[in-house]
């Protein structure tokens, strides 16, 4: 090999370790690239103005499955500064969306999500005092009910919404983000305590009411095998006894409302029906219809 040769191998050995040097250059940025911090403002706490501000202001671009991950949720704050998988890690915590980085995409999808059991006790707002028997459930999932001290536990997966229901009461619905114990106090409902509740031949409200109703619904009297009024309240009706006269079908019954209420006089009920009295020792020719 003559001493040209060896300048020019050489000349073409520094071009390549040259090249070498600028191509490993870039990828270490590139490397470093997602590494860079930002800087974010919101108007609102909405995790979709936050992915508006990235697309936005960086190269990312984010890609979901609109069906299969729900992101419409708030964030816990109105500004965001930090490297893209601080920030993510912030916004997406507590709310089981996982993501990936993929060059300049931003993959995101619903990580799993462990079952745990949630706590608490749910008592009147007022008084202090425990509610038992209250409905707590997730809508469309789960549901139990507390006990006689006001406590409850359900099996919850960290980011539903948790309600409270009773008679009475206003019904409460509490995000559960994540927590292990809800103690709730339930409200008293004005406009269940003012209920108007029909009397027979009148009508009261329910928190001036005194004397005692019983009540049967309309699924209850289309259960039951019987074309009479007194058939229907057979057995239905607290402190009503009712007793057939005879053995014969369609015969007459006797009505007793907690027992003989009069001497001399008769003992039968007053039908009122739509506003009418009917008055008759055969309750039998109270149709149904």
């Amino acid at each position: 090999m003559d001493f040209k040769t060896f300048n020019s191998l050489r000349s073409r050995f520094r071009a390549v370790l040259v090249a070498l040097f600028v191509f490993s250059f870039v990828n270490v940025s590139q490397a470093k690239e997602p590494s860079a911090s930002y800087s974010f403002s919101l108007q609102k706490k909405s995790f979709n103005e936050l992915m508006e501000k990235i697309e936005e202001k960086t190269d990312y671009r984010f890609v979901y499955d609109a069906s299969n991950v729900n992101l419409n949720f708030e964030v816990d704050n109105y500004k965001f500064q930090g490297t893209i998988s601080e920030i993510l890690n912030n916004a997406l915590k507590s709310h089981y969306v996982a993501y990936e980085l993929r060059k300049k995409n931003i993959l995101l999808f619903p990580s799993q999500q462990e079952s745990y059991e949630l706590k608490g006790r749910v008592s009147d707002f007022t008084t202090g005092e425990s509610l038992p028997g209250v409905n707590v459930y997730i809508e469309g999932v789960s549901g139990t009910s507390t006990d006689f001290d006001g406590n409850y536990s359900i099996q919850v997966s960290g980011n539903e919404d948790l309600s409270f229901s009773y008679i009475g009461y206003k019904t409460k619905t509490v995000s559960i983000d994540g927590r292990k114990v809800i103690d709730v106090a339930l409200e008293v409902d004005a406009k269940a305590i003012d209920e108007v509740v029909v009397i027979g031949y009148g009508t009261s409200s329910k928190k001036l009411l005194t004397t005692s109703v019983s009540s049967i619904n309309s699924k209850a009297i289309n259960e039951l095998p019987t074309p009479t009024i007194d058939g229907v309240i057979q057995g239905q009706a607290t402190g009503v006894n009712v007793v057939q006269n005879s053995g014969t079908p369609g015969g007459g019954m006797s009505v007793r409302i907690r027992g003989n209420s009069s001497i001399t006089a008769g003992s039968d009920p007053l039908y009122v029906v739509d506003g009418i009295p009917i008055i008759s020792g055969d309750n039998s020719m109270v149709g149904m219809s």
